[in-house]
């Protein structure tokens, strides 16, 4: 795995994952796998769905499944259980679903202040994604600035998705820099050969994104936006 430098030039594109950096929805998301997990008889271990965040969901039930029986699901009780699942989301959301703390500012520094293209890489539906980014963060980011589930084959921790992303814009990936939340975030942002941060929003331990290869790892987006302006704030 090569890890890219610092960045000696500000990055032109940052790409953002969407659940744990821009929103909050990773608690709900847990709960909703685990009740569709024990609903279906599917084994799963603690903390796992906070570690393959970022995976199509549908990718999920194929691994949960095959871990379970050692066989391949039937493409009808994928849809079922990612039914049920995204049925037990959508019933928590509108009650529990919030924007990370201090992301709007970020955003709104990178857009307004630096210049700097953006765009949402994830796992999420085009539906969900536009449907969250609409709520929290209106006018910031259009349909084509989403690069979900729907747009690509292999969702993380493939690169395709981070790949994607730079290509759409019009960037290199020395030209990039991702923020990223999860395991499998990081490692497709990084075999996409991207500078990547990681936030820990949630529960994984700082290490698993170490292991992962992240380059910086920040306690909040607080201090990702110091970090920022102090690196290239004064940048011309």
């Amino acid at each position: 795995m090569t890890i890219s430098p610092l960045p000696p030039e500000e990055p032109r594109l940052v790409l953002l994952d969407m659940d744990g950096v821009l929103v909050d929805s990773m608690p709900i998301h847990d709960y909703a796998w685990r009740t569709a997990a024990d609903k279906y008889k599917l084994k799963y271990e603690e903390g796992e769905f906070f570690r393959a965040e970022g995976m199509k969901g549908r990718d999920t039930i194929r691994l949960l499944y095959r871990k379970t029986y050692d066989v391949e699901p039937t493409e009808d009780f994928i849809e079922e259980v990612y039914g049920y699942k995204t049925h037990l989301f959508e019933e928590r959301q509108s009650e529990l679903l919030r924007p990370i703390p201090h992301v709007h500012d970020l955003i709104l520094y990178l857009k307004e202040v630096r210049g700097i293209d953006l765009a949402v890489v994830t796992g999420s539906t085009t539906a969900n994604a536009l449907s969250r980014t609409g709520t929290f963060f209106e006018g910031l980011f259009t349909e084509e600035q989403l690069i979900t589930a729907d747009k690509v084959e292999r969702g993380k921790p493939d690169p395709e998705p981070y790949l994607r992303g730079m290509s759409l814009t019009g960037h290199s990936a020395g030209e990039t820099l991702v923020v990223e939340n999860a395991p499998l975030g990081v490692r497709s942002a990084i075999a996409a050969g991207a500078f990547t941060v990681a936030v820990t929003t949630g529960p994984i331990p700082e290490e698993f994104l170490r292991c992962e290869g992240a380059n910086l790892i920040f306690p909040n987006m607080r201090a990702l936006l110091a970090w920022w302006r102090v690196t290239y704030g004064k940048a011309v």
